[in-house]
């Protein structure tokens, strides 16, 4: 895709820019949920009794 202003380029939006931009929208959504199956859920600790 071409930006065009005034008849000059100013900016162009190619396939691999839109493929980086959703594979990293990914990871961050995936993260939490990669975390808890690698290390584990925890569970909170007991409450302290008198």
């Amino acid at each position: 895709m071409w930006v065009r202003k005034s008849g000059r380029l100013v900016g162009m939006l190619t396939v691999d820019d839109l493929l980086i931009n959703v594979a990293s929208e990914l990871a961050d959504l995936a993260r939490p949920e990669t975390t808890e199956v690698v290390f584990g859920h925890h569970d909170p600790p007991p409450a302290a009794t008198d």
